[in-house]
């Protein structure tokens, strides 16, 4: 037996495959194959010997945290050899790259002042697609600490904001979140055909108020004119949508305005001593708010309506009146440092 031989029959002794050493020795796996069984070499199909390290590398898998191409690298295997003893095994194989990141199930009770807020948010700004399950939240670039703040309201494992020149956006594919704001109003192509939810999704009606003033935070505006010490607080939307949020809130007969001459879209304005009242039961006392729409809010407070204000408030304006009930707990001394 020359030294060549030799030394091949020793290397499919020690483990390596017929297919390795056809690589080593320039030629075909067949004449390797051939070669070994002529010198009464047994071929054994590797693919189908069960690995020594097989109940180490499922225990891995099983505690989770450890990928299969991990397991490949720390075992010295190939990632299919694993992914096929572990599919064996009965064991089902998750592909991380597909695995959910956040907490789909977040919005499926409207039970606390975040959800209720962050879905009237995305009733102004977000988006769902009719062509898949996509939902994407995309603002001002300058209003990046916003999608921050969704961002860990989501309970998303990373840092999945995503950033250019001029916008900032927050993206998932997932058929579970699509289908629950679907069904709760936030339809594709809402803009033209929004309606204000069914108040039975509110665990507690003082929540109505939290998912108006995410609304407003998305397509509303809070303006302040300090010459003249006054305010208005416009929001944009359909008319089902404005006039719903008018009776929760004032429940007047002022009317809707157009929107740029757009019948779909349409425009609530108020201003004066009603502004300050509604910027009062929205923002008073509130804990999740678009920072640069509170900033607006703080300044309401000096507006020289704020005293008519308190006392509209006082008077229960609206069906809604009693709905920041950390404002009517505090109405009376609010009304005494204004006397």
């Amino acid at each position: 037996m020359n030294k060549q031989l030799k030394d091949l029959i020793e290397l499919y002794n020690q483990g390596i495959s017929c297919t390795k050493l056809a690589k080593i020795y320039n030629t075909t796996t067949y004449k390797i194959i051939k070669v070994l069984k002529e010198n009464g070499c047994v071929i054994v199909n590797k693919q189908n010997k069960k690995p020594e390290c097989i109940n180490d590398f499922i225990d891995d898998y099983k505690k989770g945290g450890i990928s299969i191409a991990q397991l490949a690298k720390k075992y010295k295997l190939s990632p299919t050899t694993i992914a096929k003893w572990i599919k064996k095994e009965g064991i089902e194989i998750i592909n991380n790259q597909n695995r959910t990141k956040f907490n789909e199930n977040i919005f499926d009770k409207i039970d606390t002042k975040e959800k209720a807020y962050w879905l009237g948010f995305i009733f102004a700004d977000g988006y769902i697609s009719n062509r898949d399950n996509t939902f994407e939240l995309s603002l001002s670039i300058n209003d990046k600490n916003h999608l921050d703040k969704f961002n860990c309201f989501m309970q998303h494992e990373f840092n999945n904001v995503k950033t250019d020149s001029f916008r900032c956006r927050w993206s998932v594919v997932n058929k579970h979140l699509w289908n629950t704001l679907n069904n709760y109003g936030c339809t594709p192509n809402k803009s033209l055909t929004l309606k204000f939810p069914s108040l039975d999704i509110f665990e507690d009606d003082h929540l109505v108020i939290d998912f108006i003033r995410g609304y407003v935070d998305g397509d509303g505006s809070l303006f302040f004119e300090s010459k003249t010490n006054s305010s208005r607080i416009s929001v944009l939307g359909t008319k089902d949508f404005l006039e719903n949020i008018n009776n929760y809130l004032l429940n007047d007969s002022n009317k809707l305005s157009s929107n740029h001459g757009s019948k779909e879209t349409l425009c609530l304005s108020r201003g004066c001593a009603k502004a300050v009242a509604i910027a009062y039961m929205l923002y008073y006392k509130s804990t999740i708010y678009l920072d640069r729409k509170y900033l607006n809010f703080l300044q309401f407070q000096n507006c020289r309506f704020k005293v008519k204000a308190l006392k509209l408030l006082e008077g229960k304006i609206g069906e809604g009146w009693n709905a920041n009930p950390e404002l009517i707990a505090d109405l009376n001394d609010l009304q005494q440092c204004n006397a």
